[in-house]
Protein backbone atom coordinates (compact mmCIF):
# COMPACT_ATOMS: atom_id res chain seq x y z
CA UNK A 1 0.00 0.00 0.00
CA UNK A 2 1.82 3.33 -1.18
CA UNK A 3 1.05 7.13 -0.25
CA UNK A 4 -2.38 7.95 0.04
CA UNK A 5 -2.17 11.74 -0.68
CA UNK A 6 -4.41 13.95 1.71
CA UNK A 7 -4.07 11.02 3.99
CA UNK A 8 -1.61 12.73 6.44
CA UNK A 9 -2.89 12.13 10.09
CA UNK A 10 -3.23 15.11 12.58
CA UNK A 11 -0.95 14.93 15.88
CA UNK A 12 -2.92 16.18 18.28
CA UNK A 13 -0.10 15.26 20.90
CA UNK A 14 2.65 17.31 18.81
CA UNK A 15 -0.13 19.84 18.47
CA UNK A 16 -0.45 20.13 22.49
CA UNK A 17 3.30 20.30 22.45
CA UNK A 18 2.98 16.05 23.99
CA UNK A 19 5.40 13.30 23.03
CA UNK A 20 2.72 10.88 21.65
CA UNK A 21 5.72 7.91 22.03
CA UNK A 22 6.11 9.13 26.07
CA UNK A 23 5.69 6.16 28.59
CA UNK A 24 2.79 8.53 30.22
CA UNK A 25 1.13 8.35 27.00
CA UNK A 26 1.14 5.32 26.36
CA UNK A 27 0.31 3.74 29.78
CA UNK A 28 -3.21 6.13 29.54
CA UNK A 29 -4.20 3.93 26.51
CA UNK A 30 -4.46 1.24 29.47
CA UNK A 31 -7.86 1.11 31.29
CA UNK A 32 -7.42 2.91 34.77
CA UNK A 33 -7.22 0.07 36.75
CA UNK A 34 -7.66 0.49 40.22
CA UNK A 35 -10.61 -1.55 41.25
CA UNK A 36 -12.97 -4.20 39.94
CA UNK A 37 -15.24 -1.54 38.93
CA UNK A 38 -12.49 -0.17 36.78
CA UNK A 39 -11.99 -3.47 35.39
CA UNK A 40 -16.07 -3.58 34.54
CA UNK A 41 -15.67 -0.27 32.66
CA UNK A 42 -13.04 -1.39 31.27
CA UNK A 43 -14.84 -4.60 30.27
CA UNK A 44 -17.88 -2.59 28.41
CA UNK A 45 -15.07 -0.33 26.54
CA UNK A 46 -12.61 -3.17 25.19
CA UNK A 47 -14.63 -6.15 25.13
CA UNK A 48 -13.01 -8.17 21.96
CA UNK A 49 -13.87 -11.54 20.48
CA UNK A 50 -14.18 -13.89 23.72
CA UNK A 51 -12.52 -12.11 26.42
CA UNK A 52 -10.60 -9.38 27.25
CA UNK A 53 -7.69 -7.72 25.26
CA UNK A 54 -5.80 -5.77 28.14
CA UNK A 55 -4.55 -9.23 29.44
CA UNK A 56 -2.37 -9.52 26.61
CA UNK A 57 -1.72 -5.74 26.03
CA UNK A 58 -0.51 -5.07 29.57
CA UNK A 59 1.30 -7.93 29.70
CA UNK A 60 3.41 -6.47 26.51
CA UNK A 61 3.11 -3.27 27.98
CA UNK A 62 5.16 -4.05 31.11
CA UNK A 63 8.16 -6.49 29.57
CA UNK A 64 8.55 -3.58 26.76
CA UNK A 65 9.89 -1.08 29.48
CA UNK A 66 6.33 0.97 29.88
CA UNK A 67 5.66 2.06 33.14
CA UNK A 68 3.38 5.37 34.73
CA UNK A 69 1.13 2.96 35.94
CA UNK A 70 0.68 0.61 38.92
CA UNK A 71 1.62 -2.78 37.60
CA UNK A 72 0.38 -4.70 40.71
CA UNK A 73 -3.19 -3.22 39.98
CA UNK A 74 -2.79 -4.09 36.64
CA UNK A 75 -1.46 -7.48 37.62
CA UNK A 76 -4.66 -7.64 39.90
CA UNK A 77 -7.29 -6.96 37.20
CA UNK A 78 -5.51 -9.17 34.44
CA UNK A 79 -6.40 -12.29 37.30
CA UNK A 80 -9.71 -10.85 38.22
CA UNK A 81 -10.79 -10.81 34.29
CA UNK A 82 -9.26 -14.13 33.98
CA UNK A 83 -11.43 -15.47 37.41
CA UNK A 84 -14.66 -13.92 37.49
CA UNK A 85 -17.38 -15.17 34.92
CA UNK A 86 -18.82 -12.13 34.21
CA UNK A 87 -21.80 -10.69 31.58
CA UNK A 88 -20.52 -9.91 28.35
CA UNK A 89 -21.76 -6.68 27.09
CA UNK A 90 -21.52 -7.71 23.12
CA UNK A 91 -22.77 -10.97 23.04
CA UNK A 92 -24.99 -10.41 25.94
CA UNK A 93 -23.98 -13.99 26.85
CA UNK A 94 -21.45 -15.19 29.97
CA UNK A 95 -18.14 -15.99 29.09
CA UNK A 96 -18.09 -19.06 30.19
CA UNK A 97 -14.87 -18.63 33.08
CA UNK A 98 -16.73 -21.17 35.73
CA UNK A 99 -17.01 -23.35 33.25
CA UNK A 100 -13.65 -23.28 31.98
CA UNK A 101 -11.96 -23.36 35.72
CA UNK A 102 -14.25 -26.49 36.39
CA UNK A 103 -13.77 -28.44 33.39
CA UNK A 104 -10.29 -27.29 32.21
CA UNK A 105 -12.22 -26.58 29.27
CA UNK A 106 -15.17 -24.75 28.16
CA UNK A 107 -18.12 -27.40 27.22
CA UNK A 108 -19.85 -27.08 24.11
CA UNK A 109 -23.21 -27.86 25.49
CA UNK A 110 -22.82 -25.30 27.91
CA UNK A 111 -21.59 -22.27 25.99
CA UNK A 112 -21.83 -20.69 22.62
CA UNK A 113 -18.03 -20.55 20.72
CA UNK A 114 -16.58 -22.36 23.61
CA UNK A 115 -13.65 -23.28 21.18
CA UNK A 116 -12.46 -20.10 20.61
CA UNK A 117 -13.03 -19.01 23.91
CA UNK A 118 -10.68 -22.02 25.64
CA UNK A 119 -8.14 -21.05 23.27
CA UNK A 120 -7.90 -17.22 23.94
CA UNK A 121 -8.44 -17.79 27.68
CA UNK A 122 -5.72 -20.41 27.69
CA UNK A 123 -3.06 -17.76 25.78
CA UNK A 124 -4.42 -14.83 28.07
CA UNK A 125 -3.49 -17.12 31.05
CA UNK A 126 -0.19 -17.32 29.37
CA UNK A 127 0.43 -13.42 29.72
CA UNK A 128 -0.83 -13.75 33.12
CA UNK A 129 1.85 -15.97 33.89
CA UNK A 130 4.26 -14.27 32.17
CA UNK A 131 3.27 -10.80 34.57
CA UNK A 132 3.39 -12.93 37.57
CA UNK A 133 7.27 -14.21 36.09
CA UNK A 134 8.16 -10.58 35.79
CA UNK A 135 6.38 -9.38 39.05
CA UNK A 136 8.35 -12.00 41.09
CA UNK A 137 4.76 -13.94 42.10
CA UNK A 138 5.88 -17.69 41.71
CA UNK A 139 3.04 -19.28 42.87
CA UNK A 140 0.57 -17.57 40.81
CA UNK A 141 3.00 -18.54 37.52
CA UNK A 142 2.80 -22.06 38.08
CA UNK A 143 -1.13 -21.87 38.33
CA UNK A 144 -1.69 -19.68 35.12
CA UNK A 145 1.03 -21.98 33.19
CA UNK A 146 -0.73 -24.63 33.77
CA UNK A 147 -3.96 -23.41 32.61
CA UNK A 148 -2.32 -21.65 29.59
CA UNK A 149 -1.80 -25.09 28.41
CA UNK A 150 -5.24 -26.58 28.50
CA UNK A 151 -5.93 -25.79 24.72
CA UNK A 152 -4.77 -29.23 24.46
CA UNK A 153 -8.02 -30.29 25.94
CA UNK A 154 -9.72 -29.68 22.63
CA UNK A 155 -7.43 -31.27 19.98
CA UNK A 156 -8.51 -33.97 18.95
CA UNK A 157 -5.65 -36.17 17.60
CA UNK A 158 -7.62 -38.57 15.14
CA UNK A 159 -8.68 -35.77 12.96
CA UNK A 160 -5.94 -32.98 13.90
CA UNK A 161 -8.26 -30.28 14.78
CA UNK A 162 -9.72 -28.21 17.81
CA UNK A 163 -13.21 -29.14 18.10
CA UNK A 164 -15.85 -28.30 20.37
CA UNK A 165 -15.93 -30.86 23.83
CA UNK A 166 -19.44 -31.98 25.64
CA UNK A 167 -19.04 -31.02 29.69
CA UNK A 168 -19.14 -35.31 29.94
CA UNK A 169 -16.13 -35.23 27.56
CA UNK A 170 -17.50 -36.56 24.49
CA UNK A 171 -16.38 -34.80 21.33
CA UNK A 172 -19.40 -33.05 19.73
CA UNK A 173 -20.87 -34.80 17.03
CA UNK A 174 -21.08 -34.44 13.84
CA UNK A 175 -17.81 -32.42 13.33
CA UNK A 176 -17.17 -30.53 9.92
CA UNK A 177 -13.66 -27.96 9.90
CA UNK A 178 -15.12 -26.02 7.27
CA UNK A 179 -18.37 -25.46 9.57
CA UNK A 180 -19.52 -21.79 11.11
CA UNK A 181 -22.57 -21.26 12.59
CA UNK A 182 -22.51 -17.47 13.54
CA UNK A 183 -23.76 -17.14 17.42
CA UNK A 184 -25.74 -20.30 16.64
CA UNK A 185 -26.29 -22.49 19.59
CA UNK A 186 -23.61 -25.44 17.97
CA UNK A 187 -21.39 -22.54 16.97
CA UNK A 188 -18.27 -23.63 18.59
CA UNK A 189 -16.04 -21.20 16.83
CA UNK A 190 -16.19 -17.52 16.96
CA UNK A 191 -16.48 -15.85 13.81
CA UNK A 192 -14.33 -18.84 11.79
CA UNK A 193 -14.01 -22.49 11.72
CA UNK A 194 -12.03 -25.10 13.23
CA UNK A 195 -9.57 -24.76 10.07
CA UNK A 196 -8.72 -21.26 11.24
CA UNK A 197 -9.18 -22.30 15.03
CA UNK A 198 -6.74 -24.80 15.09
CA UNK A 199 -3.79 -22.71 15.12
CA UNK A 200 -4.82 -19.98 17.71
CA UNK A 201 -1.95 -21.16 20.56
CA UNK A 202 0.75 -18.71 19.58
CA UNK A 203 2.57 -18.99 22.91
CA UNK A 204 2.90 -22.43 22.27
CA UNK A 205 4.41 -23.75 19.07
CA UNK A 206 6.36 -26.66 19.92
CA UNK A 207 3.42 -28.21 21.82
CA UNK A 208 1.17 -27.37 19.53
CA UNK A 209 3.66 -29.14 17.29
CA UNK A 210 3.41 -32.18 19.49
CA UNK A 211 0.06 -32.41 19.49
CA UNK A 212 0.24 -33.02 15.78
CA UNK A 213 2.49 -35.92 16.19
CA UNK A 214 5.95 -33.69 14.86
CA UNK A 215 7.28 -31.11 12.63
CA UNK A 216 6.30 -32.87 9.56
CA UNK A 217 2.53 -33.40 10.02
CA UNK A 218 1.87 -29.73 11.76
CA UNK A 219 3.59 -28.05 8.61
CA UNK A 220 1.79 -30.86 6.28
CA UNK A 221 -1.44 -29.40 8.20
CA UNK A 222 -0.61 -25.62 7.90
CA UNK A 223 -0.07 -25.84 4.27
CA UNK A 224 -3.23 -27.75 4.18
CA UNK A 225 -5.00 -24.46 5.30
CA UNK A 226 -4.02 -22.48 2.12
CA UNK A 227 -4.96 -25.11 -0.09
CA UNK A 228 -8.51 -26.48 0.71
CA UNK A 229 -11.90 -25.68 -0.44
CA UNK A 230 -12.84 -22.06 0.41
CA UNK A 231 -15.94 -23.07 1.08
CA UNK A 232 -18.02 -22.45 4.21
CA UNK A 233 -20.59 -24.50 5.54
CA UNK A 234 -23.60 -23.74 7.97
CA UNK A 235 -26.96 -21.75 7.70
CA UNK A 236 -25.79 -18.64 9.16
CA UNK A 237 -21.90 -18.43 8.74
CA UNK A 238 -19.82 -15.70 10.00
CA UNK A 239 -19.66 -12.98 8.14
CA UNK A 240 -16.45 -11.89 8.96
CA UNK A 241 -14.55 -14.94 7.76
CA UNK A 242 -12.91 -12.90 4.29
CA UNK A 243 -10.04 -12.40 2.92
CA UNK A 244 -9.85 -16.24 2.03
CA UNK A 245 -6.89 -18.35 0.89
CA UNK A 246 -7.86 -21.80 1.19
CA UNK A 247 -9.60 -21.48 4.28
CA UNK A 248 -6.92 -18.63 6.02
CA UNK A 249 -8.75 -15.41 6.33
CA UNK A 250 -7.08 -12.73 6.44
CA UNK A 251 -9.97 -10.57 6.99
CA UNK A 252 -10.38 -11.39 10.34
CA UNK A 253 -8.18 -10.81 13.42
CA UNK A 254 -8.22 -14.34 15.08
CA UNK A 255 -5.89 -16.16 12.23
CA UNK A 256 -3.50 -12.89 11.19
CA UNK A 257 -0.67 -15.03 13.55
CA UNK A 258 -0.90 -17.89 11.69
CA UNK A 259 1.59 -16.86 8.75
CA UNK A 260 4.16 -16.95 11.06
CA UNK A 261 3.84 -20.35 13.08
CA UNK A 262 6.04 -21.66 10.46
CA UNK A 263 8.90 -19.60 12.77
CA UNK A 264 8.01 -22.59 15.32
CA UNK A 265 8.82 -25.42 12.55
CA UNK A 266 11.70 -23.85 11.48
CA UNK A 267 10.54 -23.24 8.03
CA UNK A 268 10.05 -19.35 8.11
CA UNK A 269 10.38 -19.38 4.05
CA UNK A 270 7.05 -20.73 3.05
CA UNK A 271 5.63 -17.88 5.71
CA UNK A 272 7.84 -15.39 3.65
CA UNK A 273 5.98 -16.35 0.34
CA UNK A 274 2.29 -16.53 1.94
CA UNK A 275 2.85 -12.81 3.74
CA UNK A 276 3.93 -11.46 0.75
CA UNK A 277 1.23 -12.58 -1.49
CA UNK A 278 -1.16 -11.42 1.53
CA UNK A 279 0.50 -7.80 1.22
CA UNK A 280 0.35 -7.95 -2.45
CA UNK A 281 -2.73 -9.49 -3.51
CA UNK A 282 -5.42 -8.48 -0.33
CA UNK A 283 -4.02 -4.98 -0.14
CA UNK A 284 -4.56 -1.53 -2.08
CA UNK A 285 -5.33 2.07 -2.19
CA UNK A 286 -8.87 2.22 -3.04
CA UNK A 287 -11.54 3.13 -0.69
CA UNK A 288 -11.86 -0.80 0.02
CA UNK A 289 -8.41 -1.77 0.23
CA UNK A 290 -7.98 -3.85 3.15
CA UNK A 291 -10.42 -7.37 2.39
CA UNK A 292 -12.04 -7.40 5.74
CA UNK A 293 -13.24 -5.44 8.83
CA UNK A 294 -10.59 -3.05 10.34
CA UNK A 295 -11.56 -3.87 13.31
CA UNK A 296 -9.78 -1.61 16.07
CA UNK A 297 -7.25 -1.34 13.72
CA UNK A 298 -5.92 -4.64 13.25
CA UNK A 299 -6.54 -4.98 9.60
CA UNK A 300 -4.20 -1.60 9.23
CA UNK A 301 -1.54 -3.04 11.90
CA UNK A 302 -1.20 -6.38 10.52
CA UNK A 303 -0.26 -5.05 6.92
CA UNK A 304 2.24 -2.34 8.66
CA UNK A 305 3.79 -4.66 11.07
CA UNK A 306 4.46 -7.21 8.50
CA UNK A 307 5.49 -4.58 6.07
CA UNK A 308 8.47 -3.92 7.93
CA UNK A 309 9.66 -7.47 8.07
CA UNK A 310 8.50 -8.96 11.47
CA UNK A 311 5.29 -8.92 13.42
CA UNK A 312 4.59 -9.57 16.98
CA UNK A 313 3.07 -12.92 17.60
CA UNK A 314 3.37 -13.32 21.02
CA UNK A 315 2.28 -10.13 23.30
CA UNK A 316 3.81 -10.90 26.27
CA UNK A 317 7.41 -11.94 25.40
CA UNK A 318 8.79 -8.62 23.72
CA UNK A 319 9.73 -10.37 21.04
CA UNK A 320 8.89 -10.52 17.33
CA UNK A 321 8.67 -13.12 14.54
CA UNK A 322 10.24 -12.44 11.20
CA UNK A 323 8.40 -12.73 8.09
CA UNK A 324 8.99 -10.47 4.61
CA UNK A 325 9.70 -7.06 3.93
CA UNK A 326 8.59 -4.79 1.17
CA UNK A 327 10.53 -1.48 1.29
CA UNK A 328 13.92 -1.33 0.04
CA UNK A 329 14.74 1.16 3.17
CA UNK A 330 12.22 2.44 5.86
CA UNK A 331 12.71 4.37 9.31
CA UNK A 332 11.01 4.14 12.57
CA UNK A 333 11.82 6.59 15.29
CA UNK A 334 10.81 5.99 18.72
CA UNK A 335 11.65 7.30 22.08
CA UNK A 336 15.10 5.78 22.36
CA UNK A 337 16.55 6.33 18.57
CA UNK A 338 16.12 5.25 15.70
CA UNK A 339 15.67 1.34 13.80
CA UNK A 340 16.86 1.91 10.45
CA UNK A 341 15.38 -1.20 8.25
CA UNK A 342 17.06 -1.99 4.69
CA UNK A 343 15.75 -4.59 2.43
CA UNK A 344 18.75 -4.86 -0.35
CA UNK A 345 17.37 -6.51 -3.89
CA UNK A 346 13.33 -6.43 -2.50
CA UNK A 347 10.54 -7.21 -4.94
CA UNK A 348 7.27 -8.73 -5.27
CA UNK A 349 9.32 -11.56 -6.96
CA UNK A 350 12.20 -10.90 -4.38
CA UNK A 351 10.67 -12.46 -1.34
CA UNK A 352 12.97 -14.47 0.69
CA UNK A 353 15.31 -13.33 3.18
CA UNK A 354 18.50 -14.82 1.67
CA UNK A 355 20.50 -13.54 4.76
CA UNK A 356 20.12 -10.85 8.20
CA UNK A 357 22.40 -8.96 9.67
CA UNK A 358 21.31 -6.73 12.83
CA UNK A 359 23.71 -3.93 13.39
CA UNK A 360 26.42 -5.30 10.96
CA UNK A 361 26.56 -8.86 12.72
CA UNK A 362 24.98 -11.82 11.24
CA UNK A 363 21.76 -13.16 12.44
CA UNK A 364 20.41 -16.19 12.15
CA UNK A 365 17.08 -16.49 14.46
CA UNK A 366 14.21 -16.14 12.57
CA UNK A 367 12.68 -13.89 15.55
CA UNK A 368 13.86 -10.62 17.32
CA UNK A 369 13.77 -9.02 20.40
CA UNK A 370 12.17 -5.81 21.60
CA UNK A 371 15.53 -4.09 22.96
CA UNK A 372 17.27 -5.37 20.09
CA UNK A 373 15.14 -3.45 17.69
CA UNK A 374 14.17 -0.54 20.31
CA UNK A 375 16.66 -0.08 22.86
CA UNK A 376 18.67 1.77 21.20
CA UNK A 377 19.53 3.24 17.52
CA UNK A 378 19.68 -0.05 15.34
CA UNK A 379 20.24 -1.20 11.88
CA UNK A 380 17.91 -4.18 10.81
CA UNK A 381 19.30 -5.47 6.98
CA UNK A 382 17.73 -8.11 4.69
CA UNK A 383 19.72 -9.74 2.29
CA UNK A 384 16.39 -10.56 -0.71
CA UNK A 385 15.79 -13.18 -3.27
CA UNK A 386 13.74 -15.07 -5.48
CA UNK A 387 14.49 -18.43 -3.95
CA UNK A 388 14.06 -19.53 -0.22
CA UNK A 389 17.51 -19.85 1.35
CA UNK A 390 16.20 -23.13 3.58
CA UNK A 391 18.94 -23.16 6.09
CA UNK A 392 18.65 -19.37 7.29
CA UNK A 393 16.22 -19.32 10.39
CA UNK A 394 15.71 -22.89 10.85
CA UNK A 395 18.35 -24.29 13.17
CA UNK A 396 16.78 -25.37 16.36
CA UNK A 397 18.42 -22.94 17.98
CA UNK A 398 17.02 -19.97 16.13
CA UNK A 399 13.44 -20.81 16.57
CA UNK A 400 11.37 -18.35 19.05
CA UNK A 401 10.83 -20.29 22.52
CA UNK A 402 7.67 -22.25 23.34
CA UNK A 403 5.54 -22.51 26.60
CA UNK A 404 6.75 -25.77 26.98
CA UNK A 405 10.38 -25.18 27.03
CA UNK A 406 10.09 -22.15 29.32
CA UNK A 407 10.53 -21.81 33.03
CA UNK A 408 10.18 -19.40 36.20
CA UNK A 409 13.49 -18.55 35.27
CA UNK A 410 13.29 -17.81 32.16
Amino acid sequence: MGYVPGAEPVDRDSQAGRDPRSDENLAGALPPLRSTADLDAGRRREHVHDRLSFDAAGCDAYCKGIRGYDAEALYEAMKASANRDTFGYFLKAFRGTRYYKQYEYVPCDLEVTSVSKTLEYCYDDWCIAQMARMLGHRDDYDYYIGRAGWYKNLFDQNLNFMRGRNSDGSWRTPFDPFHSNHYRPDDDFCEGTSWQWTFFVPHDGKGLMNLFGGRDPFVAKLDSLFTVSSEIHGDNPAPDITGLIGQYAQGNEPGHHTLYMYNYAGQPWKGQKRISDVIYTLYDTSPEGICGNDDTGQMSAWYVMSSMGFYPVTHGRGVYFIGTPIFGEMSVKHPNGVLTIRANGVSRENCYIQSVTLNGAPYSKNWLRHEDLFGGNATLAFEMGPEPNKNWGSSPEDLPQSMCDETFEN
